[in-house]
């Protein structure tokens, strides 16, 4: 049993598979790609500000980002049991600033357009809220820790590295 408790911590820590945010359900989801889709996403965020600065947008953290593509499957899911479905096409007609988007940057947008599809529907946002409480999520401790009550991210420990054993 501590042998897989070590196995874990050295996963997650960078040093056992290097490059691991988070693993949600069995799905890796690599630093790389939460990399990749926050610059993307915080491309089309900048681009829509030049066009709309009255109306500015934040731009995401790798934090947030990480957030989302742990919700996508779970919103997505809703979406399309409500028949709203995200598809892949829809998503990439929105980033006008990406010309070549990454699969994890679509994925955020369908899901954000996932949760615009559920959001007023009282039954569907409960079951979108139970799917996320039901995910297996072990994130990165870099990236903070998965709160499945609320299906959200607590910021990292500012020293996320565990203690290491003494000799």
């Amino acid at each position: 049993m501590a042998a897989a408790a070590a196995a874990g911590a050295l996963l997650l820590s960078g040093c056992g598979t290097t490059g691991t945010a988070a693993i949600v359900d069995g799905s890796v989801i690599t630093e790389q790609s939460v990399q990749v889709a926050t610059q993307q996403i915080n491309d089309q965020i900048a681009a829509i500000n030049k066009k709309n600065p009255s109306q500015a947008s934040q731009p995401l953290t790798t934090s947030s980002v990480l957030n989302w593509l742990i919700w996508a499957p779970s919103l997505l899911a809703e979406s399309e049991a409500v028949g709203q479905a995200q598809s892949d096409a829809s998503a990439k007609a929105l980033l006008t600033a990406v010309p070549d988007p990454d699969p994890a940057t679509i994925l955020l947008v369908r899901a954000q357009g996932a949760l615009n599809a559920v959001q007023n529907d009282t039954n569907a946002s409960h079951a979108v809220l139970v799917r996320i409480q039901h995910l297996k999520v072990t994130v990165n401790p870099r990236f903070g820790s998965f709160e499945p009550t609320g299906g959200l991210l607590n910021p990292a420990s500012p020293n996320w590295l565990p203690a290491q054993p003494k000799a």
